[in-house]
């Protein structure tokens, strides 16, 4: 249907790739739903810098490429936003960088919050991202928890190096933590307040990994048979 399976833009599709209970930008990223609203600001700039114009245009195009896409494809799969969005990042950043010097210090500080917290959700649900059903609310907790409660990840360069499933989370995550330190020593942020914010971003994180999923949203994650089937093909040193 449609012209390569994309129609004309639905506002349900385009309210579902923020709100999504399950796939939205809330959920994974919420840093992202500021995109459109910076680019929309960026606009009266052109005028003064006419390259601003690409980073500002291609987010909102892209948005209504997605919200055409026909059920249920506008959610991308299992990561809807960051799936289908990996491609405008370098737009989104340059935005960020043109716009984030001029941000007063309440602003910034919950969009550093909304980027820790994107990249811990991002990061943990990754980590078993294709054992995720495509229906499935608060996969964070709901599903990735239980995989790594029980020593199961995807296959990675970690465990292919002989390392255990969890220490193989380990060497990704400090390579993150140290880039995303960096890049805020360049950007002349307060260490005080990147401090802060990380550690509201992962207090949010965690707050989703401390709500007990419904027997229902078990049922529908069928994480348990999942799991029977993935567990015996693990190395017995590392169960």
């Amino acid at each position: 249907r449609g012209v390569a399976g994309v129609s004309w833009p639905k506002p349900a599709a385009l309210a579902g790739l923020f709100f999504d209970p399950a796939h939205g930008l809330l959920y994974f990223s919420p840093f992202l739903v500021v995109w459109p609203v910076i680019a929309v600001v960026s606009l009266p700039r052109v005028r003064r810098d006419p390259s601003v114009l690409v980073p500002a245009l291609g987010p909102l195009l892209l948005l209504l490429v997605i919200s055409g896409f026909l059920p249920p494809h506008w959610r991308g799969g299992w990561c809807l936003g960051p799936r289908y969005l990996v491609a405008g990042f370098v737009l989104l950043f340059w935005l960020l960088m043109v716009s984030i010097g001029n941000l007063r210090p309440a602003p910034r500080f919950l969009l550093l919050v909304g980027v820790v917290y994107g990249a811990a959700a991002l990061f943990l649900c990754g980590s078993t991202f294709w054992m995720i059903p495509y229906e499935s609310w608060n996969p964070l907790r709901t599903v990735s928890a239980y995989f790594l409660k029980r020593g199961i990840v995807e296959y990675n360069l970690g465990v292919a190096a002989g390392l255990s499933p969890l220490v193989s989370l380990a060497p990704p995550a400090a390579a993150f933590a140290i880039a995303f330190f960096w890049m805020m020593r360049g950007a002349s942020i307060p260490f005080r307040e990147v401090v802060g914010a990380s550690i509201a971003g992962l207090a949010l994180a965690g707050t989703l990994l401390a709500l007990r999923p419904s027997p229902e949203a078990i049922a529908n994650s069928h994480r348990e048979g999942i799991a029977s089937v993935i567990a015996p093909t693990m190395r017995s040193r590392w169960r």
